[in-house]
């Protein structure tokens, strides 16, 4: 018998390969397929049917592993069971494989079947397995289930199916566990959601960032198509997932050299529409490149719907097109056109666009990605895979790609896309200047003029660039002028509000400027001072109110008030600490009860009081009386459905007199029995809205009773036999409170709506009244301390007042409610007022506190030359003869000191700096006379002048010694006498002559450290001197400007403010750039004081004669505010104290050598803002 010849060696490799294809396909198609094969040998193609019948008649396996084996003559695996005997069945749902229950068969190929399974422990979770098939356990296929195996646990990536576990059934099987991904094909994922194009590509890129990673770990996936790429939704939106490495190849160099390690020579294994050309050759080695390919040729189908063909060939590649090394394929926007327009509507609409828009979309950048990615040769593919999805995000981002050749035009039309609107505004210029250029003959000179213009015009973008920067600078600080103006403005306004008692249209403008209302915090100590001025002394507020109050009242206890607010409501309120409330009568939101304050009455013991109410089912009023505030009112007197007014008890407590506005008329009536005692007619009815006139009011003894109504009308009634006195005011007055004095001589009267006057008739004599002019708004409410000595007034001009009866004078202005207010009472031992108001405010004024004189506003007289103001702006100590005395808070000489001192300066608030001449000695004294610390001097000095910084507070001692030309200027520690330094310096006689000077900043001035000094030098002249470097830093030449008047140094030395004769002008020199930077105008008489604020914020000027002291900022140097002197005194002298809160004026009298000390204080900020009365509050 013949020697059969050994089979070709690709026989097996080819065998399994179109076995795999094949058995995926229907078993009719089998032979067709087969007959176009013309690369096969009929004995392959025979075979190849044998085994493809064989395996779909039998179902439990595909082949027995021996006859595998003898069929591709290969010996037995080592250690490989023989199952030739046994038939081992196929598995079936709820089999367990390890910690796995097989579920549901999910797919099979050509040498493994994947399963649903669950893992049962050690927790629960949906997984899949892939088993090899039986009968698959060739070396070759085994070592492919292996090297799959290595792929997937290389993996560690998100969009790659990660492998969970590996093993061998109880049949000898190798399996693995994948961890399941249950989702579409990409390709049918994104044609069921419509996704338009930039979302598709989205999806791409996460399937390069994983392809990539598995480049990096070492694999080849070798078969990448659509059906293994899994889409998964998330809550966080899609998800794609790579699976399926099952024909992987392992890279085995560094140097990325690719080894055919599974894929035996001459075998295709793989999905041809999707792989490279390589791969159909064994002669060329298979890399990286072949999944580029792949990618490409996703990306083609995903952009129109079909992976991607030559011209002249169906749908999918031929047999032949698969061989050919070369493949011409159709670009994508060709392809598309080719498509019916039926197809064409249905790609565009599952990729949520037009056909325009997608053929013009695809034609763009973007097929040229996928066509560079199906390039026959490799070489001319993307090198790695991140180069391929750079481009995809490039052509997303209009950016050019690396798949076109690059060129200038290319370049500037993704630049044109990503900039339009600034390409299109620059294309206008260029296109004049391309016109131009179409009448010049030389193309090089175009382009000379072309580069010229482009270069021009990124200048002028640049200038306009910097313009609108310039102007957007300009814009802000405009804003921050125009801000700055209005605050100017504003604090004028509010010094004027202040002195016309308006506190609520001063806390309105103060509140502008509050924290965070402008960009800039304006507030200096001109703000700072003018809320100080809107405070008011001696005033609490009680409790906080939901309503208008329209009448407060004093009881007996004095702990305790009675109150009436809108619509009736009456309260007991203990104004002592807890504040509590107790409601004595509940109001009605029906009742007119409001806008005046004759609702509620007390008779003159403060024991019995006497209320409005009104019951809304009978629409009438009521008047409540009450003898005991802590029991239920005693009689409860019908009045019927007009609103009564002008309530009044006589002093017993048994007669209640009341106004009807709407008869015109008044009633008395015993309030035992109800009973009409006399009813006095007045005027006619008022019906009107406005019925708020008519008041009454019982004498003290309770002997007379007076009644007023409209038209000025006044009746003073007899109650022993009602007879009548009449009394008449201007008609236009409708009377709404009066009150008699106690000693019942005098009756005061107040109106209601234009007329501001309270009108005072003398009961004693006849004659006219007297009228009380100062209200500017209708009188609400008046009445009499219990002493007769004062009457207080309320107006709706939110202001109170208080008359002296002895001359009715008035005394003084309480300032402190926000709106009208409507009534004042005293307390039984006169010390205390109680107000109300439309502001829901109750307010209880000391009236020691409000009608002392203030020394903030008329100052102190002081008679001694020599004085200097305490740092708290309370005291001063003054000398005369040598001898220290203290006036302000303290009024008494100071014993223990020695009598002949030369200065006294303040440390701190209670402690003194003293300074003797003869024997020259430093002393510091506390203000009971004790001596803390003295310090004796160089005897041997002819003479010693001294100069105190308060600011650093700092002493300067200059000692002129007999035998020297030089001075020694010693700086000590004003707190410990410590000396800081000592030097000897050159001094001029007018240095010298002024050195001890202390008429304010007129002839000498030092920087807050002591090391510069600015002095006028031989009349005319300027001189600024450093004492650190021993030299002149600046010498003004004023000679022919009348000399100076008034100079000051700023704290920082940096800033010269000066003022000459002949100008009523501070001129601002900076020191530091050598150069005039402001004048300031504002003076009408000639300088005679400056002075900066400690923190250099604020300049204070003062002129001679009766001109105001100017306070000016020292940014833009706009004034800020002004003070007028004191009537009587002239030529103020004003300089900070060194915290920088209070402002000390001192000015001259014009009768007498006396001066008057003024203290003007600016709390600081954070003082204001922990106050209960803080603006922002």
């Amino acid at each position: 018998m013949k020697e059969q010849e050994p089979k070709d060696h690709q026989f097996p490799n080819q065998l399994e390969a179109e076995f795999e294809r094949l058995s995926t396909l229907p078993s009719d198609r089998w032979r067709p397929e087969l007959g176009k094969r013309t690369d096969l040998t009929e004995e392959l193609k025979s075979t190849l049917l044998e085994l493809l019948e064989a395996h779909n008649n039998m179902p439990t396996r595909f082949m027995d592993s021996t006859e595998v084996r003898e069929m591709h003559d290969q010996p037995p695996l080592e250690g490989a069971e023989d199952h030739s005997q046994t038939i081992a069945p196929s598995f079936e749902t709820g089999t367990l494989i390890g910690s796995y229950r097989l579920e549901l068969e999910i797919g099979q190929g050509g040498f493994g079947v994947v399963w649903l399974a669950k893992q049962v422990e050690p927790y629960e979770r949906e997984v899949a397995i892939k088993i090899l098939k039986l009968g698959m356990d060739s070396r070759a296929i085994l070592k492919r289930f292996e090297v799959e195996q290595k792929i997937l646990a290389m993996m560690d990536h998100p969009n790659i199916a990660r492998l969970i576990e590996s093993g061998t059934t109880m049949t000898g099987q190798p399996f693995f566990v994948m961890e399941l991904a249950r989702g579409l094909p990409i390709t049918k994922y994104c044609d069921e959601k419509c996704l338009d194009i930039s979302s598709r590509l989205n999806l791409f890129i996460d399937v390069c960032f994983a392809v990539n990673h598995a480049h990096q770990k070492g694999a080849i996936h070798c078969d990448l198509k659509p059906s293994n790429i899994l889409v998964i939704e998330k809550a966080n939106g899609p998800l794609a997932k790579v699976i399926d490495f099952g024909i992987s190849q392992v890279i085995q160099t560094p140097k990325f050299r690719l080894t055919q390690v599974v894929t035996a020579e001459g075998q295709i294994l793989g999905t041809p529409d999707y792989m490279a050309p390589e791969q159909f050759h064994s002669r060329k080695a298979t890399d990286t490149l072949s999944d580029i390919y792949s990618l490409g040729a996703i990306l083609y189908e995903l952009l129109i719907g079909r992976p991607p063909y030559c011209s002249g060939e169906s749908k999918h590649l031929s047999q032949e097109g698969l061989l050919r090394e070369a493949r011409d394929f159709i670009t994508p926007s060709a392809a598309f056109k080719s498509y019916e327009a039926t197809d064409r509507i249905a790609l565009a609409r599952k990729r949520n666009a037009s056909t325009q828009e997608l053929q013009r979309r695809v034609a763009q950048d973007l097929e040229r990605i996928p066509m560079k990615a199906l390039q026959s040769d490799p070489k001319e593919r993307y090198a790695t895979v991140i180069g391929l999805l750079n481009d995809v995000r490039r052509s997303m981002s209009n950016l050019p790609i690396k798949a076109r050749p690059p060129s200038r035009l290319y370049s500037f039309q993704k630049f044109f896309r990503r900039n339009r609107l600034a390409v299109v505004a620059a294309s206008a210029t260029i296109l004049a200047v391309c016109f131009s250029a179409l009448f010049s003959a030389h193309h090089a000179s175009l382009a000379r003029q072309a580069r010229e213009k482009e270069r021009e015009l990124r200048i002028h973008s640049d200038k306009l660039s910097a313009e609108a920067k310039e102007s957007e600078r300009l814009a802000i600080e405009g804003q921050e002028e125009t801000q700055e103006r209005a605050y100017v403005a504003d604090m004028q306004l509010i010094a004027n509000s202040i002195n016309e008692g308006n506190l609520r249209e001063t806390r309105r403008l103060l509140n502008q400027y509050s924290k965070g209302s402008t960009k800039k915090d304006l507030r200096g100590w001109e703000w700072r001072y003018f809320w100080q001025q809107g405070q008011q002394k001696g005033v609490t507020e009680i409790g906080s109110h939901p309503s208008r109050v329209l009448t407060s009242f004093f009881t007996k206890n004095q702990g305790s008030i009675i109150s009436l607010r809108d619509k009736g409501y009456i309260e007991l309120i203990n104004i002592n600490d807890d504040q509590e409330k107790t409601v004595l009568s509940v109001g009605s939101e029906e009742a007119d009860i409001m806008s005046t304050s004759g609702f509620l009455c007390k008779n003159f013991g403060c024991n019995i009081f006497a209320g409005l109410s009104f019951r809304e089912k009978s629409n009438d009023y009521y008047i409540k009386i009450w003898s005991d505030l802590s029991k239920p009112p005693t009689h409860n007197i019908y009045i019927g459905p007009h609103r009564p007014t002008g309530l009044a008890l006589s002093p017993n407590g048994e007669t209640l007199a009341y106004f009807l506005p709407a008869y015109g008329s008044a009633n008395i009536i015993k309030i035992d029995s109800a009973e009409i005692l006399y009813s006095e007619r007045l005027n006619d009815g008022n019906y009107s809205n406005l019925d708020t006139e008519g008041a009454c009011c019982f004498s003290s003894d309770g002997e007379q009773i007076a009644i007023g109504g409209r038209k000025g009308k006044i009746v003073i009634l007899d109650t022993s036999d009602w007879s009548r006195t009449e009394l008449n005011l201007p008609k236009l007055s409708d009377i709404t409170t009066l009150t008699f004095s106690p000693d019942n001589k005098n009756l005061a009267v107040g109106c209601i709506w234009w007329d501001p006057r309270i009108w005072i008739f003398d009961l004693t004599k006849p004659g006219p009244p007297t009228s009380l002019m100062g209200h500017q708004g209708c009188i609400s409410k008046l009445t009499f301390c219990p002493n007769g000595e004062l009457l207080a007034s309320s107006s709706a001009d939110q202001k109170i007042k208080l008359w002296s009866t002895e001359n009715w004078s008035e005394l003084s202005t309480l300032s402190g409610h926000t709106d009208e207010v409507w009534s004042v009472d005293f307390s039984l031992d006169g010390s205390q007022l109680l107000s109300t108001g439309k502001d829901k405010k109750i307010k209880l004024w000391d009236i020691k506190s409000v009608t002392e004189p203030s020394l903030k506003t008329s100052g102190l007289l002081i008679s001694d030359n020599y004085s200097q103001v305490s740092p708290c702006g309370n005291r001063v100590v003054s000398l005369r003869n040598g001898t220290p005395s203290l006036s302000g808070d303290i009024e008494r000489p100071l014993k223990g000191v020695p009598a002949d001192l030369s200065r006294a300066y303040w440390i701190s608030s209670d402690r003194l700096l003293c300074t003797k001449s003869s024997p020259p000695e430093l002393l510091i004294w506390d203000l009971n006379g004790h001596a803390e610390k003295s310090l004796k001097l160089a005897h041997r000095a002819s003479s010693i002048k001294y100069r105190y910084l308060e600011e650093s507070q700092t002493l300067l001692a200059a000692i002129n010694f007999p035998e020297s030309d030089h001075i020694q200027l010693d700086r000590y520690d004003a707190d410990s006498l410590e000396l800081i330094s000592s030097r000897n310096i050159h001094f001029s006689e007018s240095l010298w002559k002024n050195f001890g000077s202390e008429t304010i900043n007129v002839a000498i001035s030092f920087s807050s450290d002591g090391e510069r000094v600015a002095f006028v030098e031989d009349h005319y002249d300027i001189v600024v001197y450093d004492f650190s470097s021993n030299r002149i830093v600046k010498h003004f030449d004023l000679a022919g400007k009348a000399g100076p008047q008034g100079i000051d140094i700023s704290p920082d030395g940096k800033l010269l403010a000066y003022a000459t004769r002949d100008r009523p002008v501070i001129k601002i020199y900076s020191l530091l750039e050598d150069r005039p930077i402001a004048e300031l105008a504002g003076h009408n008489m000639v300088l005679r004081s400056i002075d900066f604020s400690p923190d250099g914020e604020r300049i204070a000027s003062c002129s001679i004669g009766y001109g105001p002291i100017l306070l000016w900022e020292t940014v833009k140097w706009q004034q800020v505010a002004n003070f007028s002197p004191t009537p009587g005194f002239i030529s103020p002298d004003a300089n900070f104290l060194r915290n920088g809160s209070n402002l000390v004026i001192i000015e001259r009298s014009l009768d007498t050598a006396d001066h008057n000390i003024r203290v003007l204080k600016a709390p600081p900020l954070a003082e204001i803002l922990n106050s209960k009365n803080e603006p922002d509050r």
